[in-house]
């Protein structure tokens, strides 16, 4: 439907600066800065910004304070270069990969969300940062990779290349 394209617009080209970030080769490199690299408009459609906003509001200012000290460090956690999750995935003991195995359909590990920021056939995959649970159960969009991507960063246009205020003005564009 329109709204539905208008909206998977909107969220896509809010997120794109995300994926944008790299050197110039674009052989871009996952980095914890890239926690913070966002559109302007996204910021009004990230759950967690709700959740902080709701629990403020109720009086809950541990929840809020626990809850985004804890997805904030978990965040930062999968934009590193980390890949200690394809360890335990491909670990020699069957226990210990069936454990890591269950274990990621409930968390995102780096190497899952990794996928995400990919050029390749699982970038609109592992869209969660914090929870696989959401990937897995309601989006449909959960990736257990064993081997980490090949390349990173999706690519870019002449205007994105040159100009970081081309890249979070209009999201409309």
């Amino acid at each position: 439907t329109r709204p539905m394209q208008f909206l998977h617009k909107l969220f896509r080209t809010a997120h794109r600066p995300h994926h944008l970030i790299g050197n110039d080769d674009e052989k871009a490199r996952l980095t914890v800065g890239q926690n913070f690299v966002e559109g302007w408009t996204y910021w009004f459609v990230m759950p967690n910004i709700w959740f902080s906003f709701i629990a403020l509001y109720l009086g809950l200012t541990e929840v809020f304070v626990y809850g985004m000290i804890f997805k904030g460090v978990w965040t930062l956690h999968v934009h590193t270069n980390w890949q200690y999750d394809l360890y335990f995935l491909n670990h020699k003991n069957p226990i210990v990969r069936k454990i890591a195995y269950a274990l990621a359909h409930v968390f995102t590990f780096p190497n899952q969300h990794h996928h995400h920021h990919a050029r390749g056939r699982n970038s609109g995959k592992n869209l969660q940062n914090v929870l696989s649970l959401y990937d897995w159960l309601f989006w449909g969009t959960r990736v257990i990779e064993l081997e980490p991507p090949k390349r990173y960063g999706w690519r870019q246009t002449e205007e994105e290349k040159n100009s970081a205020l081309y890249r979070f003005s209009g999201t409309l564009r």
